[in-house]
This record gives C-alpha cells, structure tokens and sequence, in this order.
C-alpha cells in the first residue's frame, strides 16, 4: 500500500490495518467501534435514556445516525468507581452531582413543559440546556449542585469521549493514533505523510 498519500485520503481501516499502530492501540479503538449499547451498570434506564439523549444534543446525534454514545464511557467510569481526574471543589462526587442533574432535567422538563425530558420536542430540550448552561433553573435538584457547573463538566467529558472514537477522529483528520514509530516532523506547519491536508469547514469561495 502507498502511504506517501496523506492518510486523510485513505478510509480508516486502511490505518488501522498497518503497524503504524501499536497492537495495543488497535484494539483499543476496535474495541470503540465495536462499542454496543448495555443496559447500564451504575445509572437507572430512565436516567441512562436522558443522559444519551441529551449527549446526542450535545455532539449533534441523533440515534439513527449516531457515531458513538458517551452515556456509555461515562455509565462504565462511576460504576467502577472512577474519577475523571477534576472536578469543582464545590460541587459533589460525580456519581451524586450526574444523579442530582440528570434528575434535575427531568424535573426541570416537568416544570417548564409538565412533560418528561425525554417526550419534549428536541427544540425545547435545546431550550432547557441551555438554561441550565445560563444557571436559570427550576427545582429542588438543582439547590443541590451549580447548573453551571454540572452543564461544563458534562460537556467536557462528553467532548472528550466523542472525539476519542476513531470515526469521530478520521472525519477531523485525526492521525495521533498512529504513533507506533513515532513522529518526524514536528516543525511548525510541517506534518507527516500519512497526516491529511488541511480541512477547512464553510469555506467562502
């Protein structure tokens, strides 16, 4: 195979399939994409079913055409007991303050809309993380933790376990995976033959 082409040229599988990749990398990501949905271990399902629906809001999914859920990664994390290493020193251990939010969406949904979250449109769920985003919130869950706070430690982590799925990755040009035999040049606006080209999004012609 030529890899003198940038690799953003190239499907996945293509790099997966080289010893650019160290063994323990690959299966690592297999292990992503083959990712299935479980029931979760440590959330109810109803709390499991608000907290997938509003990380698809968050990343811009929805569940026909979902890359990945990180309602998944972050299920696994608190029933082993994990930490995401940071948190506010005003806000609770994780497993309390995703609990106390997750049901203070519901219960926010119910006072705004006398709906559940989950039966609202998908307009007035935007609506409602977006008041938690601004701290505007109503309920006895959220005298309990900052909804400020709970809004940006979710995003972070939901951030973060949405672009470590190889898909999610080879759509941005992402190649750091490929480090097997470590990289040349490191200069400023240099790259390495299997990294892509620039990708410019919106691009006015």
């Amino acid at each position: 195979m030529n890899y003198s082409m940038a690799y953003g040229n190239k499907n996945f599988n293509d790099l997966l399939n080289t010893n650019l990749i160290t063994k323990k990398t690959k299966q690592v990501l297999v292990n992503r994409i083959n990712e299935k949905e479980e029931f979760p271990l440590f959330f109810t399902a109803y709390q499991f079913n608000i907290l997938t629906i509003v990380c698809d809001l968050l990343m811009a999914q929805n569940s026909a055409e979902r890359i990945c859920n990180p309602a998944i990664a972050i299920d696994k994390r608190l029933a082993a007991g994990k930490a995401d290493g940071w948190r506010y020193d005003v806000m609770p251990d994780d497993r309390i303050a995703l609990v106390i939010g997750i049901d203070g969406i519901d219960e926010f949904a119910f006072a705004m809309f006398k709906k559940p979250f989950q039966e609202l449109y998908i307009s007035d769920q935007i609506y409602l993380l977006e008041k938690i985003q601004r701290g505007e919130t109503i309920g006895n869950n959220w005298k309990e933790i900052i909804p400020a706070l709970f809004f940006e430690e979710l995003l972070v982590e939901v951030t973060a376990v949405f672009y470590s799925h190889p898909v999610v990755q080879h759509e941005i040009g992402f190649v750091g995976m490929a480090d097997a035999n470590g990289w040349k040049n490191i200069g400023l606006n240099s790259k390495d033959i299997i990294e892509s080209d620039e990708i410019i999004f919106n691009k006015i012609s």
